[in-house]
Parts: C-alpha cells; structure tokens; sequence
C-alpha cells in the first residue's frame, strides 16, 4: 500500500494525518465529559448545557464555504494556520469558562476554525489521483485511533487533572499542528484563474455533485444516530457500564481499520467505486437493523466493525471520487459545501437517533432500512450516468 505513495506523498499524509488528528482529538476527548463538566459550571441550564456541546458543529457548518474558498484565493496552509489557531483561542477561553456562557462562547470560537475542506483540498493539491483515497483512508486511519485512544484516557485524564487540562492539551497539540502544516509542507502552485464567489455558490446547487452532497449527509447521519442509540443498547441489553465501552469500540475499530487500508487499495486500484459504495451501504444497514438484536459482546463487536469498515470506505472513496468531478482552482469551495452537508448530517443523525430512544429501536431499524434503500437506488442510478 505505501509503496505506490511517492516520499514527498508520504510526508504530506503524515502531516496532514496529525494536524487532522489533533482536530479530532479535541472532540473525542471531550466526548464523554463535556455535558458534565458544562452542567457543574454556574449559570448551566440543559439548554446552554446542551448548546456548549453543539454550537462547536454549528459554527464548523456555516464556515466550511468561506474557509474552503478563502483557501483556494491565498493558499491552503495560512487559512489551516488561521483555522487551528482559532481552536487554540476558543480552547483557553472553554478552559478559563467559570460560567457555561462563557463556554458556549468559547466553544464557538473553537468551531470558527472551519478547515476540514482546507485539509482536504490540501492533500488533493499534493497528493496524486491514483493513491488519493489510500490518503484519504490513512488520514481515517489516524482519527480511528485517536477515537480508541479518547474513549480510553478521556475519563482517566478528566478525572486526575479537571476537564480544563483537557482544553489546554488539545491547544498545545494544536499549536505543534500549526508548526508542522507552516514548516513541514510546501504551499501549493496555484495554476489557473481562480473562479469568483458565485462559482462557490454554483456548486451548491449542482446536479453533478449532488450525489456527493447527499452521500456524506446520509453517512454521517448514519453515524451521529448509532452513537446516540448504541449506548444505551450497551448499557441496558449487555449491562456494560459506559466506562468499559471501550471494551467494544477499540477492538471493532482496530480491525475496521486493518481491513480497510487493503479494501481501499482494492477499490482504488480497480476503479471499483460503485462495487465499493453498493458494499458500504448495505452494511451500514446490516449493522443498523442489527441493532435490533444484540446478545453479546462478540456480536456487538462483529456488528460495529462491520459498520465501520462501511462508513471508513465511503468516508475515504467519496471525496476522491468528487474531486474528479472538479477543477483543481475550486477545490476548496467545492470541499466546503461537501463538509458543511457532512455536519448537516451529524446534526440530523441526533435527531434520527432521539427518535429511535423514545419511540424504540424498531422504528429507528426501519426508518434506517427505508433511507438506505432510496439511498443505494439513487446511487446506483447515479454511478450508471457517471460512468465511473
């Protein structure tokens, strides 16, 4: 798999994977004690509660556009530089919050830094259209790990040093991410005429990336709405008690992972993207009307890795795939949208998923089986127009 990567390939990855990381390790390690932590602060209510840990998507989708274009007009690395050192700010201010208003606010500041579609516009730029979505899955990769790693130290760290060390070390990784993109990457030659701020707009609206917009909605709904239901499934049908639900995650994730790096390559290699979307979809189904009748750990585990090797397919073959759909000077716009429907997704998924805990996971399995269906259709209908 890395052999067909060229050295400089292999450090943009590198570089890109741990600035991607540090992003996401700032979410997952607030995960678990975030709603705690804000509900302990004065003035917290479960609205403001509720709001410090959503606003941080909130402001991640209505930037996403801005950044990617701004991205595309002065250069990848000085917007990331920018966008991490907002969440550098945010994270002393959530830190310093005596108040869950002032967390709220603080938690704003940390989403402004909006540089998913920078990051992956950048490693478009440097990476070339054969090996883009082992790129992509390696950068997957290092977020699955950062995954395991929160779900274990989160609450062990939480509970030694107070959540604000939690902010302050998301900062200081942040801040060594911020060195390595500046220092450790070469910015990108623009070659073309770069498009003005209605072409971003066109994007929006177009038919022949609409597959790709509505795909990463529906994927991360997918996925918001699993881990709103999954632990109490955990808890209430296995009896494990949220501390050691780890137990099922790390080892799901770890060999979601082992199978996925030579899966993509597969796909990659023989062009097998429609195989690989079909493949994907159906077993985030499986795994969604699964749920319905989980009996043990070894099912639970078999359930979730089947689930994410699907979601990690799709999460690493589908911006490949659009960006052959998009000319090289509006990459960062077109990556902005796809990122503003993917926290559109998650945002949906909590709500699917607070349906199925209060109407039941049948109505959750069904409702699941029906958009995977339409899903799967459209795509195919799609993939035969596209010709991919």
């Amino acid at each position: 798999m890395f052999k067909d990567f060229t050295p400089a390939e292999l450090r943009a990855v590198s570089i890109i994977s741990f600035a991607v990381a540090v992003r996401m390790l700032g979410i997952f390690l607030l995960l678990p004690v975030l709603s705690p932590y804000a509900s302990s602060l004065s003035g917290a209510t479960p609205a403001l509660v509720g709001l410090s840990v959503g606003i941080y998507g909130l402001s991640q989708s209505l930037l996403q556009v801005p950044f990617g274009y701004l991205s595309d007009i002065f250069g990848r690395k000085p917007i990331i530089a920018i966008g991490l050192f907002s969440y550098i700010v945010g994270s002393f201010m959530c830190a310093a919050a005596s108040d869950v208003r002032f967390l709220v606010f603080g938690r704003l500041v940390q989403g402004v830094g909006a540089v998913s579609s920078a990051i992956t516009a950048l490693s478009a730029d440097l990476i070339r259209e054969n090996v883009r979505a082992r790129a992509f899955a390696l950068i997957g990769a290092s977020i699955a790990l950062v995954f395991i790693f929160s779900m274990i130290a989160s609450p062990t760290l939480a509970s030694s040093f107070g959540v604000p060390f939690l902010f302050y070390l998301t900062a200081f990784f942040s801040a060594i991410a911020i060195f390595v993109v500046i220092f450790g990457i070469n910015e990108p030659q623009r070659k073309n005429k770069l498009p003005p701020f209605s072409y971003a707009l066109k994007v929006a609206i177009s038919q022949r990336l609409a597959f790709f917009n509505i795909s990463v909605t529906l994927l991360h709904t997918y996925v918001s709405s699993v881990f709103t239901i999954l632990p109490s499934i955990l808890i209430k049908d296995l009896g494990l008690e949220k501390a050691k639900h780890w137990y099922i995650y790390a080892p799901s994730v770890i060999v979601a992972v082992a199978i996925l790096l030579p899966l993509v390559a597969l796909v990659e290699k023989n062009k097998a993207f429609r195989q690989g979307f079909v493949w994907s979809v159906l077993s985030i189904v499986f795994s969604c009307l699964s749920l319905l009748g989980f009996k043990n750990t070894l099912v639970a585990i078999f359930v979730l890795t089947v689930f994410f090797v699907g979601f990690n397919l799709l999460e690493s073959t589908l911006p490949s795939l659009l960006l052959r759909f998009v000319s090289e000077e509006s990459r960062g716009a077109a990556l902005g949208w796809y990122n503003t429907y993917q926290f559109l997704g998650v945002f949906i998924g909590g709500l699917l998923g607070a349906v199925g805990l209060a109407l039941g996971i049948l109505y959750f399995a069904l409702i699941s089986l029906l958009i995977g269906l339409i899903w799967l259709i459209g795509g195919l209908i799609w993939f035969k127009n596209a010709r991919v």
